[in-house]
């Protein structure tokens, strides 16, 4: 089950683009603004959720087959919390990530910290000219070869830290939060392969 969630970000992708990225997508759940971007990429959402402060009421209307759900704007959860909480009772194995970056940097710093909770193996974040993955806790992906990829820890460290296939290896290795070790490594084999033992680690692809 592939489940894409619609943060109200910016987002510059296009659908051929995340179509060829992607693939298909099982469940789409929007936060509030974020609607637009689910407009111009040519989905149709399952959920909108949120306070819809920000959330254009013409495509709100243009959407009243999907399932509303509205909150007070004043609230202990952010419209992401919600969506992601909806989001994971669908069960998926893969979870895809739109508008995640842009506008207020609390925002975009607390939207990827949140990720660091899940436990789902595959966890993508989809933006015009990167990929970024979320890993926690024994877990691997495979990257296609493309312009580079850099690692960044989100939490204090992140232990076995191994790189297979770029010009720059890692074996078992420990790294610690702001440490600029692994930023831009370069692909040298068709794929290479990340691997880490425990903590939560950010993976930005660049394409």
């Amino acid at each position: 089950m592939r489940v894409l969630v619609a943060a109200d970000g910016e987002c510059s992708l296009t659908k051929e683009l995340l179509n060829t990225r992607v693939g298909n997508i099982d469940k789409v759940v929007v936060a509030d603004g974020a609607l637009r971007h689910i407009d111009a990429l040519g989905l149709t959402p399952d959920y909108i959720i949120g306070d819809l402060d920000s959330v254009d009421k013409d495509l709100l209307k243009k959407y009243q087959s999907s399932k509303i759900e509205k909150y007070p704007r004043d609230k202990d959860k952010t419209d992401l919390e919600i969506a992601l909480e909806k989001a994971l009772a669908f069960s998926p194995t893969e979870l895809v990530f739109i508008g995640m970056f842009g506008g207020r940097i609390d925002h975009q710093f607390g939207n990827i910290l949140l990720l660091t909770t899940l436990k789902i193996k595959k966890i993508m974040i989809e933006d015009f000219d990167t990929t970024s993955y979320v890993l926690n806790d024994k877990n691997v992906i495979s990257l296609c070869k493309s312009a580079g990829f850099s690692l960044i820890p989100l939490t204090s460290e992140v232990t076995g830290v191994t790189i297979l296939g770029a010009k720059w290896n890692l074996r078992d290795h420990r790294l610690s939060l702001g440490s600029p070790t692994a930023l831009c490594n370069e692909f040298i084999n068709d794929t290479t392969q990340i691997s880490i033992e425990s903590g939560s680690l950010l993976v930005v692809q660049r394409h």
